[in-house]
């Protein structure tokens, strides 16, 4: 059978496995194939450079002339562009954002658009001019490198956007090369428009105070850099009353008003340093009893450290903790948990030197914590495969019997290690999708016997395989007898189950080029 013998339906089935610009070779092979799959070129996010924006302007005039089969402006639905600069190509920023401004007055289908390096091309008035064009459907924004002056930005914009993303610049002078330093800026102003509908929000070098209109609809918020405008608040404060109704923070680098951090390369064992974060968590939680705080709390929070955790002083339950590095301090460490009683925290070994101070730390915290019933356990690039597994799974294990903990999640990223099927099982790809019993025969995977020796209260152990997906087994009890065995879940029952517990992976937000 030929290719051109294939229905339409195949033909747009097979373009899914290839590439952009193989898909664009196929559709220069004859008319019939330029018709069929000509708008496959236009699915997902088109990025466009300064140098690619001219080509890619013409071939969306061309495919709108008349005796075109098609018009292929309501495919294009998400599109990112970095006009920075590049000497080596003739067209003149004027040009080249005359062009953009032209083809998003074309573009009224368009969902999502994200601009970056606008301060080396645009100025506010240029910026507030192309998106000033009628974009109906538009409801995702991202602006990076964008100074105060261009508060008005988005003040044209259709009142639907639901996700506005932010990533400040300061302004040092005329010359763009100037305004390439990131900076903290007031984002408030550039939402003013749009308080009422956005509900996902992600900002960038950003300075928040308690002051100002709150943007009541945000529920998932995530603040890479933060600066206070008051030190007297403490960190919590802004975030609260600007964001009273928010469900999932995702927070990173927490600085005062004078641009220092008190939280990053802290001795544990210095009181005077002590005191100091003591000092910052107590502000934070002064304001709280004057205020309050969110009533129902959160259902997830993320933050780079322990020490930001503490120094935010939270006064309200926390569903779902991510941390990314631990505290060797078990003061600050208890401290924080209690502040926050996390039902689940995921956490990350890194190296082996962590199982010897910040992860018993961390584990003799949990123990004091009565709330925290979940663990989730990531094992970074390199730990199977440079260290012994058997003796950090024992470790673990042994922690864990002194916590209330029923529920774990072993988060395995190496591919291949010699140990990984006797120690984890096999991934799903290379076992059957009947559930097993497991009963102390050859085929129980090592670490239900490391992690759940001796401990009465674990219920659950779950490994997650990255791309080979998660397996589970959960405790049963044989009858009448005291002994209990080792079940394995239904594949369709283990990701119900994961969701059901709060115990789906969550993924960082990055910023492009950062």
């Amino acid at each position: 059978m030929h290719l051109l013998d294939l229905n339409s339906d195949v033909l747009l089935l097979i373009t899914t496995f290839l590439s952009r610009p193989d898909i664009s070779k196929l559709t220069r092979t004859c008319r019939f194939l330029h018709d069929a799959l000509i708008h496959r070129l236009l699915m997902g996010t088109v990025s466009l450079t300064r140098s690619s924006f001219a080509p890619f302007c013409q071939f969306m005039q061309a495919q709108s002339e008349p005796d075109c089969p098609r018009d292929l402006t309501p495919f294009l639905r998400s599109l990112e562009i970095s006009i920075g600069p590049n000497h080596r190509y003739p067209m003149s920023p004027g040009e080249t954002i005359q062009a953009f401004t032209d083809l998003l007055s074309n573009a009224r289908h368009l969902l999502s658009l994200s601009i970056y390096w606008i301060s080396m091309a645009f100025t506010p008035e240029r910026l507030q001019r192309a998106l000033s064009v009628p974009l109906p459907c538009l409801q995702q924004v991202t602006l990076h490198d964008v100074t105060a002056q261009c508060r008005d930005a988005l003040a044209m914009v259709a009142p639907q956007l639901r996700t506005i993303s932010l990533c400040m610049s300061q302004d040092f002078g005329d010359s763009p090369l100037n305004r390439r330093s990131l900076g903290h800026v007031d984002p408030l102003p550039f939402l003013h428009q749009h308080r009422e509908t956005v509900t996902s929000l992600k900002l960038l070098q950003v300075v928040l105070s308690d002051g100002g209109e709150p943007v009541p609809n945000v529920r998932e918020l995530t603040i890479l850099s933060f600066s206070l405008d008051n030190n007297d608040t403490g960190w919590a404060a802004p975030l609260i009353h600007l964001f009273p109704n928010v469900e999932h923070v995702d927070l990173w680098n927490l600085y005062t008003r004078e641009g220092s951090s008190p939280t990053r390369n802290t001795d544990v064992h210095d009181r005077a340093t002590i005191s100091t974060l003591a000092s910052w968590r107590s502000r934070s939680k002064d304001w709280q009893r004057g205020h309050g705080t969110w009533t129902t709390g959160l259902r997830y929070l993320r933050v780079c450290s322990i020490m930001d955790l503490y120094c935010l002083g939270l006064s309200c339950q926390v569903s779902r903790l991510d941390l990314y590095i631990a505290s060797p301090s078990l003061e600050i460490t208890t401290a924080a948990l209690a502040d926050c009683r996390p039902r689940c925290i995921w956490f990350t070994i890194s190296s082996p030197n962590e199982l010897n101070v910040e992860i018993p730390a961390l584990m003799g915290s949990v123990a004091r914590t009565p709330s925290v019933i979940h663990l989730m356990c990531n094992i970074a690039d390199g730990m199977m495969l440079y260290s012994d597994s058997r003796d950090l799974l024992v470790r673990l294990g042994s922690l864990l019997r002194e916590t209330a903990v029923t529920n774990v999640v072993i988060d395995i990223r190496e591919i291949d290690f010699p140990e990984r099927g006797s120690i984890f099982g096999q991934p799903l790809w290379d076992v059957t999708s009947t559930p097993r019993s497991i009963d102390g025969s050859s085929e129980h995977p090592e670490v239900l016997r490391l992690l759940g020796h001796g401990n009465t209260k674990l219920d659950r152990v779950f490994v997650d395989y990255q791309l080979g997906g998660v397996r589970a087994w959960e405790m049963h009890q044989v009858g009448k007898e005291p002994r209990v065995r080792w079940e394995e879940v239904e594949p369709t029952r283990v990701r119900e189950i994961m969701v059901a517990e709060g115990l789906a992976r969550c993924n960082a937000w990055t910023v492009p080029g950062f």
